[in-house]
């Protein structure tokens, strides 16, 4: 009843406050919840914010209650909206949702408070504990796991209990494998946090995370870069960043780091900072302006630091301030203690000066200290020394280098200094005696010194002293083909091959002068000195290849014009040689050439000067004349073409038209100063030597000296031909200014030249009857050069003439050891000559024969000593002498004393035989005299020719006749492809005409033919014809045939025995077909020959053709041969063809008639047989000259008339 009393109240009076508040307790006790809710809506409804808030929850509550679950979260919902501070009712509105599962609700609810937190109305709530909530139910009930991790970055974000949260979102990232939403998280932590300290921990769990679950290493460096602007002390941090700009060669950053920790650092520590970017900043970054900054920073706080002034002193070296590099080199010598170390300072102050700013004096003060303070800084010595040479103090540059000397523990670097002093006195001061000393010193700590040998082999070639420079030029040979520039390197095998050409060894000397144009093709000289070696020796080596060679490369050249015209002089004159070549005509083309060209005078002007020689050697005498003369019109200031003018004027006797010459060239203004004197000179030894007017000669000396004082050799001439004229008194004092000249100051003094003026001056005084003057000035000449022969012979003939035997040979013998440690055994050879003569007139007969022997083991080739040798052993062993005498004729047929002491000998043994060959050889080379006739008449008149009565078997045949050159390469591939070579040769012609020889009707013919014929074992046809040519045809293949021309019919018996021999000879070994070649069919056989030993793929022509279809014989004879390239095929058909030689002399036994038969066959016209006198060494050969006197030949006879 009350409670409708109470009721009626509010109805008519609604919200009326007593009635309301009774009526709301009676509802609570009677139970009616829906009545109680009515009103409290309606007291919700005249009420705002808590008031509100509080009334609708208890609404919410009693719906809840009853189960109406819409209707309460809908009343919770509008408490909520009219107080969001309010905790109980989120508190129970959020269980109503999470017990109904209400999820959008609860998001709702969790968004509202979130947004009301976040716009600042209030702090009901934690922020990080709201978005923890949302996560739970995103992640948990509704499955949003991207809005859960948003949620949970959230949390980690603003609460300052974000463990659990970061628990959450870590399983969450782990199981995605994606770390980025946490370590975000963490970042984003970092900026929103104030606290440093939190800031600092964030970052670091970020930068670890990084790091442990990120392959991107520079998010963790920029993470680590953020922590370190937060905390510049970080330790960890600033060493990672560190490490990993220093691995990534990242200098910027590296630098960046260490500039931040240095703005948080003070004291000491700074120093180590400031280093550090100095060092980074000029090594790697090459900032060297940041690197100069930071440390002269260092050095303002440390201004002894010796790193610091040592970076500096490097980065002034590199950037050139060098103001800046002396001033910071005088602060570090200052600190330093250490000698060797400020040695180096001061020579790089010192270099800086010399070389930067051209002090030179303070350069060498410099240098000075540096050595003072460390006499082993070789820097600076060499500095000091490098100066004093600019400045030619050539003294001071010695001292330097003699303290060098005593630094160098090196054996090689001791000689090089060494080397170099030598150098100095020899080119510098001209004081060749002590270059020498110190060259030596060199080579006895280092023998194989380059320097050194070089300075030595130069002194050598210059002196002439081939002997000695020989061993070093082999020792040099491979260091200089590595070392030096290719003018220097073409230059010494040039001289090598000058060296081997004077010593005897061409084959040495060819291949020197070609490595010298193979460095340096337009080296002219030794192109010169190759064309005189292959004139000279043609037959060691393949020329004519080389010379194409060459010539395919100076075609390629446009400045190669003189050198192209050499070599086709050098080809012209080995065709000439072959007889295969127009000289004259390659001569004309060189003209046409030069003619085309305005600066072409000079070749235009040799090549007159070669045709000349050609019509010279012609008999043209009057054309050679011309065109000499055409020659020096060209060049009329050319001492080479004047010279080859005045040689043939000379030549010819012709003195007026010599010296005309020389005047004229004298006069003209084009002529150098030294040409002209060179000219005057020879003009002076025309005088003398060819016109024998001593004052003439004297007169033009006089001229010489009138243009040059000082012209040594004039004064030395003017001498001599003082001399001759019996003017002793002017020729000693003409002799007496040479030595004053030569002993002048500044002059080099060179022994060798005073030892020969001296000498003269005693010969002189000798000359004067001043016995007693004269021999100081031969000891005088001795002590300069005790191995100058002359005056040592002089002495010695002196003190033999005396009765002092033992002072005599005391003289030679010094002077031979002195003469062979100066120019080997070679020198002392005269000195040796000498030793025995006397040792001969004393009666010491076996010492003089051990000297010749001493003289001879020198020099084999000496034939007046062995000719001396053996009129010694004549005496009691003529056997001996024989053998001597023989070994002379066997180096040199033209020795005409030594035939007639062998025919002597021969005599006396009872050999009256070979005393009549002898004499024989004698006659045919012209040097026999009316008694050498007539002892050979007599011997003539008492000989008897037995009767040949056996055959030459073909092991005597290959042991007494055959000549080397069958067991020569070329002879063995010959030999084995004879057939089939014969076959490529073109048969000779057989003439017209032919007949049987049995038909002819000549019986003395055919006994003749068939004596020989059984005595060779052969067997062939032989025909007559008529202009047969050559007067004779053999051939072996493919028919054995001797075609004789009718002419022969009337020669002497001798003759014809001569000619079946030489033909039956050589079809017996095969070789009939070289018989006839011609210069180019020879040319062609030798390149055939070259071509099957060469071994070569890709053979052609003739040569394939051969090698298709050859034996094994000879297959294996091309094997065991190949690749040989020391063959010369003319000298091996020379020496074939002296094989057949000696068979026809064996045949007939008469030397007469052999070399008028060589005669015939070699196409000489000769009226009678005394026109072959003098000839014989022309046509037969030195081979069958020997032969004939050689014991082969006397047991070939043996044995065949036995």
């Amino acid at each position: 009843d009350a409670a409708s009393a109470y009721e009626g109240v509010l109805e008519r009076r609604p919200g009326e406050p007593t009635a309301t508040a009774a009526l709301e307790k009676l509802y609570e006790q009677l139970g009616r919840d829906r009545e109680l809710a009515r009103l409290l809506e309606a007291r919700a409804e005249t009420e705002t914010g808590p008031a509100r808030a509080a009334l609708l929850g208890r609404v919410a509550a009693l719906r809840g209650q009853r189960g109406d679950v819409e209707g309460a979260i809908a009343a919770y919902t509008a408490a909520f909206t009219a107080d969001p501070t309010s905790r109980d009712v989120f508190t129970a509105m959020e269980r109503v949702c999470y017990k109904a599962e209400r999820w959008p609700v609860v998001m709702q609810l969790y968004d509202h408070a979130i947004e009301h937190v976040e716009s600042g109305a209030g702090r009901a709530y934690r922020l990080g504990d709201l978005y923890a909530r949302r996560g739970n139910v995103q992640l948990n009930f509704l499955g949003q796991i991207d809005a859960a991790i948003a949620s949970y970055q959230k949390v980690v974000e603003v609460d300052s209990q974000p463990q659990a949260a970061a628990k959450t979102l870590e399983d969450l990232c782990r199981r995605r494998n994606d770390w980025q939403p946490l370590i975000a998280a963490w970042e984003r932590r970092a900026e929103a946090q104030r606290d440093s300290q939190r800031k600092i921990d964030a970052l670091r769990t970020a930068a670890q995370l990084a790091r442990d679950h990120t392959g991107d290493p520079r998010q963790s460096m920029r993470i680590h870069r953020r922590l370190l602007d937060v905390d510049p002390h970080d330790a960890g941090a600033s060493s990672t960043l560190e490490r990993f700009y220093e691995d990534n060669q990242d200098k910027s950053g590296l630098i960046e780091v260490l500039k931040l920790r240095l703005a948080h650092t003070e004291g000491s520590a700074s120093v180590e900072l400031l280093r550090r970017i100095a060092r980074v900043s000029e090594e790697g970054a090459r900032d060297v302006e940041t690197a100069t900054e930071h440390y002269q920073k260092i050095l303002e706080l440390q201004p002894e630091n010796r790193d610091a002034l040592e970076a500096l002193g490097r980065i002034y070296e590199s950037t050139e301030q060098w103001a800046e590099l002396i001033d910071i080199t005088r602060k570090q010598i200052k600190v330093t203690a250490d000698r060797s170390t400020k040695a180096l300072l001061f020579f790089r102050c010192g270099s800086v000066m010399e070389a930067k700013f051209n002090r030179e004096q303070d350069a060498i003060r410099y240098y000075d200290a540096a050595i003072k303070t460390s006499a082993s800084c070789l820097p600076a010595i060499h500095g000091v020394r490098d100066l004093y040479r600019r400045h030619q103090d050539w003294p001071r540059v010695i001292e330097t280098l003699e303290l060098e000397i005593k630094l160098w523990q090196d054996d090689k670097e001791r000689a090089g200094v060494f080397a170099q002093i030598g150098g100095i006195y020899d080119k510098q001061l001209g004081d060749r005696a002590r270059a020498m000393q110190y060259y030596e010193s060199a080579l006895a700590v280092d023998p194989e010194c380059l320097p050194a040998n070089q300075a030595v082999f130069e002194h050598f070639f210059e002196q002439g002293a081939w002997d000695k420079a020989q061993p070093i030029a082999a020792s040099l040979a491979q260091k200089a083909m590595r070392e030096g520039d290719p003018t220097t390197r073409s230059d010494f095998y040039r001289k090598r091959g000058v060296v081997a050409r004077m010593t005897g060894d061409p084959r040495a000397a060819a291949e020197s002068f070609i490595v010298a144009l193979e460095i340096r093709p337009v080296n002219g000289e030794a192109l010169d000195d190759l064309g005189a070696l292959a004139r000279e020796r043609p037959d060691v080596w393949d020329f004519d290849a080389t010379y194409r060679e060459l010539e395919k490369v100076y075609k390629k050249r446009d400045d190669a014009g003189a050198l192209l015209a050499r070599v086709y002089v050098g080809r012209a004159a080995i065709r000439e040689r072959e007889g295969v070549w127009d000289f004259d005509a390659t001569y004309r083309e060189l003209e046409k050439v030069y003619k085309k060209r305005d600066d072409a005078g000079a070749l235009l002007a040799r090549v007159y000067v070669g045709r000349a020689a050609i019509r010279e050697r012609e008999g043209d005498l009057d054309q050679a004349a011309e065109l000499y003369r055409q020659a020096l019109e060209l060049v009329p200031g050319d001492f080479t073409v004047l010279s080859a003018l005045v040689d043939f004027h000379a030549d010819m006797r012709h003195w007026t038209e010599a010296l005309a010459a020389i005047e004229s060239f004298v006069g003209n203004a084009t002529a150098a100063p030294a040409d002209r004197i060179a000219a005057l000179m020879r003009q002076a030894a025309i005088h003398a030597d060819g016109e024998l007017d001593g004052a003439r000669a004297i007169a033009v000396l006089r001229e010489v000296l009138d243009r040059d004082p000082s012209h040594q050799d004039a004064y030395y001439v003017l001498a001599q031909q003082y001399y001759l004229a019996g003017r002793h008194s002017d020729a000693r004092a003409a002799i007496d200014r040479v030595i004053e000249l030569a002993t002048a100051p500044g002059q080099p003094l060179i022994p060798a030249a005073l030892a020969r003026y001296y000498y003269y001056k005693g010969r002189i005084l000798d000359a004067a009857g001043d016995q007693r003057a004269a021999a100081p000035q031969y000891r005088r000449a001795i002590e300069y050069d005790p191995g100058y022969s002359p005056p040592a012979l002089v002495l010695a003939r002196r003190a033999a003439d005396a009765g002092d035997q033992r002072q005599a040979e005391t003289l030679l013998i010094d002077a031979a050891h002195a003469a062979m440690a100066q120019g080997g055994p070679r020198a002392a050879v005269p000195l040796q000559r000498g030793l025995a003569r006397i040792l001969l007139a004393s009666g010491d007969r076996p010492a003089a024969i051990e000297a010749y022997r001493g003289i001879l083991n020198v020099e084999p080739d000496g034939a007046s000593d062995r000719v001396a040798l053996a009129e010694i052993y004549a005496v009691d062993d003529p056997q001996r002498a024989i053998s001597e005498l023989r070994k002379v004729l066997d180096r040199d047929i033209h020795h005409a004393p030594a035939y007639r002491l062998l025919a002597s000998f021969y005599s006396r043994t009872g050999a009256t035989e070979r005393a009549n060959r002898v004499l024989t050889v004698l006659d045919l080379l012209g040097f026999a005299e009316e008694s050498d006739r007539a002892t050979m008449q007599r011997l003539n008149a008492a000989r008897s020719r037995p009767p040949l009565r056996n055959a030459l078997e073909d092991v005597d045949r290959v042991r007494l006749l055959i000549t080397p050159a069958a067991r020569e390469p070329l002879g063995e591939l010959f030999d084995a492809l004879a057939q089939e070579l014969s076959a490529v040769v073109v048969q000779p012609a057989l003439g017209t005409n032919l007949q049987p020889a049995v038909s002819v009707g000549e019986p003395r013919l055919l006994a003749i033919a068939t004596e020989i014929a059984t005595l060779y074992q052969t067997e062939a046809e032989i025909f007559i014809g008529e202009k047969v040519p050559g007067l004779a045809a053999v051939t072996a293949f493919p028919r054995r045939l001797v075609v004789l021309d009718r002419s022969l019919l009337t020669e002497s018996d001798p003759a014809l025995r001569f000619l079946f021999g030489y033909a039956f000879e050589a079809i017996r070994g095969g070789y009939a077909t070289l018989l006839q070649l011609g210069a180019r069919q020879r040319r062609d056989l030798g390149n055939l020959l070259r071509a099957l030993l060469t071994p070569d793929p890709e053979l052609t022509g003739t040569a394939a053709d051969l090698l298709g279809g050859i034996s094994v014989h000879a297959q294996k004879i091309i094997e065991q041969h190949a690749r040989i390239r020391d063959v010369d095929p003319g000298a091996w058909i020379d020496g074939m063809l002296a094989c057949a030689k000696r068979a026809g002399l064996v045949a007939c036994d008469d030397f007469h008639a052999a070399i008028w038969m060589v005669a015939l066959l070699s196409g000489e016209k000769l009226a009678s047989h005394h026109a072959t006198v003098a000839l014989g060494a022309v046509l037969g050969g030195p081979d069958l000259v020997r032969y004939y006197l050689s014991d082969s030949y006397q047991q070939v006879r043996n044995l065949l008339t036995s």
